[in-house]
């Protein structure tokens, strides 16, 4: 993947992190979705340091 893909997608992560879950009912989901998110950033975050 190039590096500028990995850009978009790390862009796209941040901005997804930045949404507010519309009730709690959602809670653990959406829990979920935000630390799988932090990985994968954390994971772009070092293939983009490794370059």
């Amino acid at each position: 993947m190039s590096t500028e893909g990995i850009r978009s997608i790390k862009q796209h992560l941040e901005e997804e992190m930045e949404y507010c879950p519309p009730d709690e009912a959602n809670d653990a989901a959406w829990d979920r979705a935000v630390f799988n998110a932090e990985e994968a950033r954390r994971r772009y975050d070092r293939i983009l340091n490794a370059r």
